[in-house]
C-alpha cells in the first residue's frame, strides 16, 4: 500500500515467482502499466497484468528477468551482478586480514554451507579438499557464512588448521563481497556468496546438490559448476 502511493507508471516483477502472487502483488502497487511473467491459475493467464511475458525456461533467471525489459526497447549496458562495496567495507576486511597473510600467498575463499539442507553438500568433503588445497605452500583459506556455516565446521580438526582464517559470522553482505574479491577462487554451494563472488568479479566452483542449476548458476562463463 505504501508503493500506491507512490503511483508508479511502471512496475516489473521478476522470476522466479511467476505465479497468481506475483500478479496480486502488481495490482496491488498500481502501477499504469504492470509488466509480469505469464502464469496460469484457474484458467487465468495474465488477467491482472497488462503485459505478460512468457518465460524462455532454458534461460538463467537472469536472462529472463531483462526479457522484461523488451517491450520497452530499454537498452543493457551491463548483465554483470553488482553489490556496492564502500570504503569502510574494505577498511573493515583490511582489519580482518591485517597480519594474516603474506605477500606471496594465494588466498582462497570458502563457503560450506546453505539455507536449506538440500543444497548443501557434506562437510567432511569441504574438509578433505581444504585439507588438500592446504597442503600447497602458499594457499590460505578463508571462510565466510552466518551460524549455519558455525555449526557445520565446529567438530571438524580440518577447519582448526592455521592457514584458515576464520571469518564466519564477522561480516555483513558488503563486507562478504568486499573480503570475496581479494580472493584468487571461491568455492561455495549454490547460496548466497555464491552470487557475492560472482559481484565481486571472483572466479567461483559452485557445488551443487539442487536441481536449478541452469536457472542460477553463478552468471558468467568463467566460472565452474560441478
Amino acid at each position: 500500500l505504501s508503493l500506491r502511493k507512490k503511483k508508479f507508471d511502471v512496475s516489473f516483477y521478476p522470476y522466479p515467482n511467476v505465479n497468481i502472487m506475483s500478479a496480486l502483488m502488481g495490482a496491488a502497487i498500481g502501477a499504469k502499466t504492470r509488466v509480469n511473467f505469464a502464469y496460469n491459475f484457474l484458467g487465468m493467464n495474465g488477467h491482472l497484468d497488462t503485459i505478460s511475458i512468457t518465460p524462455d525456461l532454458e534461460k538463467h533467471d537472469i536472462d529472463k528477468n531483462f526479457d522484461l525489459l523488451k517491450p520497452f526497447n530499454l537498452r543493457v549496458y551491463s548483465k554483470k551482478p553488482f553489490i556496492n562495496i564502500t570504503k569502510d567495507d574494505e577498511k573493515y576486511v583490511n582489519r580482518l586480514l591485517a597480519g594474516r597473510l603474506d605477500k606471496n600467498d594465494l588466498l582462497i575463499g570458502m563457503h560450506v554451507g546453505s539455507k536449506e539442507a538440500m543444497r548443501i553438500w557434506p562437510t567432511e568433503n569441504f574438509a578433505f579438499l581444504a585439507e588438500q588445497l592446504l597442503r600447497e605452500k602458499n594457499i590460505k583459506l578463508v571462510l565466510v557464512g552466518t551460524g549455519i556455516e558455525m555449526s557445520l565446521i565446529k567438530n571438524f580438526r580440518e577447519f582448526k588448521n592455521p592457514k584458515i582464517i576464520n571469518l564466519i559470522k564477522k561480516t555483513n553482505i558488503s563486507q562478504t563481497t568486499a573480503l570475496i574479491s581479494k580472493c584468487r577462487l571461491f568455492i561455495t554451494t549454490d547460496s548466497g556468496p555464491m552470487h557475492m563472488a560472482v559481484s565481486a568479479g571472483t572466479k567461483v566452483i559452485a557445488i551443487y546438490l539442487g536441481p536449478h542449476i541452469k536457472r542460477t548458476a553463478p552468471y558468467g562463463k568463467e566460472h565452474i559448476v560441478f
